[in-house]
């Protein structure tokens, strides 16, 4: 902290003690991870977990001991990593008892949060500034607008731990309401789901996790303050939510089977893309922004800075504000176009057309993989910022007609005339951008 002034130094010892008291916490909680496996008795069961949860009780002790001092720069986030160990830790070692899959996910989360969540980490608290990023007419770093995709972590938590209780041997029994237990026993234990080293669903549950800890973490202005912050959300929403909606579209041609949980935790990540991808966009905005002045990418993308051009936010209401003035901050940057909405129902039609008709095999899984795509594509393109995602319809439209033209005519293969049709209705209604509400300052030239 040399190379800081008296005066901000003392700004962080002022911001320090007021959140001191997260340091006795997580004291607390290196004291519940040493204890705790003498308390359940883990050697009965497995002396790995005891051992890797007494060792990390006293890391995490000595690491909040550590940070009691304001320069304790490192040490929060060598907390946050011991945290994340401790969510991979029940995987990868098996953990046999449900207490401690339970006990490690949670603490490792609450770790997370009291070390760099709740507190902040050093000098963040420092920053103040303009908002809304340059030509924008909102701010994506707003709560508002970050709050749908927290919730829809919440909501995919709660699925993929669910599975990953049954993968993890602590349930003997699933419940689906739509494809029945059997079916979504055969997916979550297929070879497929098998090919991972460690339980599929209980690494999903991780990364959901993650996912809503990163959408907590910072302020109005981490798009321009914590640049990787918002860069890592984005590494786990997108890439990872894609991959995600990729092996739930093969579940039935891989495994012959749907899973209830399974497409729930899709239709999550499929909208967490649309209401995420906006803040995203404004960090790369800014970090181009600043390379064209001449500052490296990577010292930007660490460190942060003051945007040029930026805007104070005065539009966005607190939230003692009405519900009503809330729920409308939420869909700024996402809008509902009639044409996709109709894309999306074509989608849904080539998905249940194999129940309809009497296809063959491999028109079946085309229908299957082309409709989830289309549905996918539909809704993700809801958001003004990535709305030129339509133009992949176009080319699923364009497709289906060489498909059906090529495989579908033989008998027994369906009504190919429906599908022609379906497909002609897929390109017509795709090429319309529909209506675009918000502005990007530079980047609306991309909105097409």
């Amino acid at each position: 902290m040399a190379d800081l002034s008296e005066e901000t130094y003392n700004q962080l010892v002022k911001h320090h003690e007021k959140v001191i008291w997260t340091r006795f916490v997580l004291v607390f909680f290196g004291l519940w991870l040493f204890f705790v496996p003498i308390s359940f008795d883990y050697l009965s069961h497995s002396k790995t977990v005891m051992i890797n949860d007494m060792v990390m009780g006293v890391v995490v002790l000595l690491f909040a001991l550590f940070s009691f001092s304001p320069k304790s720069k490192f040490f929060p986030y060598c907390l946050a990593i011991v945290g994340i160990w401790l969510n991979f830790a029940p995987l990868i070692f098996w953990a046999p008892m449900g207490i401690m899959y339970l006990n490690d996910t949670l603490v490792g989360s609450l770790i997370i949060a009291f070390s760099i969540l709740i507190p902040g980490v050093p000098g963040e608290a420092l920053h103040d500034g303009p908002e809304i990023p340059p030509g924008w007419t909102y701010n994506p770093s707003s709560w508002p607008q970050r709050l749908p995709t927290m919730v829809l972590a919440v909501v995919s938590w709660f699925f993929a731990r669910y599975m990953s209780a049954f993968q993890l041997g602590y349930i003997d029994v699933m419940w689906d309401p739509f494809f029945g237990a059997e079916g979504t026993i055969k997916v979550i234990t297929s070879k497929l789901s098998q090919s991972f080293p460690i339980s599929d669903a209980g690494m999903g549950a991780m990364a959901y996790s993650l996912e809503f800890l990163l959408g907590a973490k910072g302020g109005v202005r981490r798009w321009y303050t914590m640049p990787w912050l918002v860069v890592c959300f984005g590494i786990l929403v997108v890439p990872l939510g894609v991959v995600s909606i990729i092996l739930v579209c093969s579940q039935p041609i891989i495994v012959g089977h749907w899973c209830t949980w399974c497409l729930a935790a899709a239709v999550c990540c499929m909208f967490m893309i649309t209401f995420a991808i906006n803040e995203v966009i404004a960090v790369c905005q800014y970090i181009l922004s600043e390379c064209k002045k001449g500052r490296s990418w990577w010292d930007t993308l660490w460190k942060g800075g003051l945007p040029s051009g930026a805007t104070k936010d005065e539009r966005t209401p607190g939230f003692l504000n009405s519900k009503g003035q809330i729920f409308s901050c939420l869909r700024w940057g996402v809008t509902l176009p009639w044409n996709l909405l109709v894309t999306a129902a074509c989608g849904v039609y080539l998905m249940v057309s194999p129940t309809l008709y009497n296809m063959t095999p491999l028109v079946n899984d085309f229908c299957y993989v082309t409709g989830a795509l289309t549905v996918v594509s539909s809704f993700v393109a809801l958001a003004e910022v990535i709305r030129a995602v339509r133009f992949f319809i176009t080319v699923l439209g364009a497709w289906v007609i060489v498909y059906v033209i090529a495989f579908a005519a033989p008998p027994g293969s369906g009504r190919p005339w429906i599908s022609l049709g379906v497909a002609i209705l897929m390109i017509l209604f795709s090429l319309q951008k529909g209506k675009i509400i918000e502005k990007y300052g530079s980047y609306d030239r991309f909105i097409v």
